[in-house]
């Protein structure tokens, strides 16, 4: 590879963008998925929007995905750079770096008044944005369990990597404590991998769902330090104990007035008046844009449902939910939601909850500025991150950031 490599765009390349996405990025997604997200996104161009560094093969790509924000009736040009992935025979040759300095030349270049990416606070990326100046804020990420064996691995994973002081302990006593969540009892030892032993004398410790949120926020947020005076506070308010009281609370939330529909069942006029409803639950704040073709965009979605809140006939408020496959884990991710009144908000999460708890999922995430309740777990490691381009300052950037945000604008 050349000091100075050759720059193009990945047109007649599809394929390989797909397979190295799929290398970099663990289960990134099918060829459906790649159509959704490149193909059929609205004002995609890609002469335009891709930039790739081939050498005989495809050595590194990055996508740059353009998005209006909107504030207070005026709107602004911004990219948004994503899926950036480098071939592993091709690391270590300074290519990360000349496609992020190519293409945040790019949105300068066409007058975009600001550049966006998202970052894990963990992430080189990050910490490599912010010695160039870049500011953040934390996006509001919410995570539910459904299937807590399944999630509970991941999680029990992700705080404890293998080697830690923790693994003897749980090779030795991993099968005799066992926790009891919703009905459902889950081993220590199937939640660490661990064998388990026949007939072994075992403890049953009750774990509300609550109890369970708490522990996937420490593991997420790096706080695992705090997992005793968290257990402390748990056994204290009864979320934990040994005496049982582990079951899901009955949900007090309505869920009356919602239904679940195909995408294709949302009429023309029913997605006219989306468009309204996302332009009044977001007045007063900076947002993305959803015009008809955004929306259209998203009730496209591979495997979406579609939650509609009703009035009498007419929809108050909606949600898109749709799958996506992460290392075993079954995601439901709520693309969007969208209510103008705490009442609607309440009825479409409980609702979405119940929905994706028949329709088998093991896991739901959102993007939600509003607290959906105790049992869901709140995600503060993944960041919103921007940088305004050259002398473009139509509009001051605190008008602008952060904006209120839903899982469709990250993806």
């Amino acid at each position: 590879m050349t000091a100075d490599p050759n720059v193009d765009t990945v047109t007649g390349r599809e394929d390989e963008v797909l397979s190295l996405l799929n290398e970099a990025y663990d289960d990134w997604g099918d060829e459906e998925y790649f159509r959704w997200k490149y193909d059929q996104y609205p004002e995609y161009d890609p002469e335009e929007h891709t930039f790739a560094v081939v050498d005989d093969e495809l050595a590194a790509f990055r996508r740059v995905f353009r998005k209006e924000l909107v504030y207070e009736g005026e709107s602004v040009t911004t990219f948004v750079l994503g899926d950036t992935a480098v071939a592993p025979d091709h690391q270590g040759q300074g290519l990360y770096s000349n496609l992020h300095e190519r293409t945040t030349n790019y949105c300068e270049d066409v007058g975009a008044e600001a550049t966006i990416t998202y970052n894990n606070a963990d992430n080189v990326t990050f910490k490599a944005n912010r010695k160039r100046g870049w500011e953040f804020s934390v996006l509001p990420l919410r995570l539910y369990v459904h299937s807590y064996e399944t999630v509970l691995s991941q999680y029990a994973e992700m705080a404890l990597p293998d080697g830690t002081a923790i693994d003897p302990v749980v090779d030795r006593i991993g099968d005799r404590f066992v926790l009891e969540v919703d009905g459902r009892r889950v081993p220590i030892a199937s939640i660490f991998g661990t064998e388990r032993t026949p007939d072994s004398l075992r403890l049953e410790v009750s774990a509300s769902p609550r109890a369970v949120a708490r522990f996937v926020e420490a593991a997420s947020n790096g706080q695992i330090a705090r997992t005793i005076p968290t257990a402390a506070r748990l056994f204290a308010s009864g979320d934990l104990s040994l005496t049982g009281g582990g079951n899901r609370a009955p949900s007090n939330g309505r869920a009356d007035g919602v239904d679940v529909l195909e995408p294709d069942a949302v009429s023309d006029e029913e997605r006219e008046t989306m468009v309204e409803l996302h332009r009044l639950s977001r007045a007063g704040a900076p947002t993305f844009r959803r015009d008809l073709h955004d929306v259209e965009h998203l009730l496209s979605y591979p495997g979406a449902d579609v939650l509609v809140a009703r009035q009498d006939s007419d929809i108050v408020g909606f949600a898109v939910v749709g799958p996506y496959e992460n290392d075993g884990v079954l995601e439901a991710r709520v693309l969007d939601l969208v209510a103008p009144s705490e009442t609607i908000y309440r009825r479409l999460v409980t609702r979405i909850e119940r929905h994706t708890a028949t329709a088998g999922y093991d896991l739901l995430v959102m993007m939600s500025d509003r607290d959906p309740g105790a049992e869901w777990a709140s995600i503060e490691r993944q960041t919103i991150m921007w940088n305004r381009c050259g002398d473009s300052r139509s509009v001051p950037a605190d008008r602008l950031f952060p904006p209120t945000i839903g899982m469709y604008d990250v993806l």
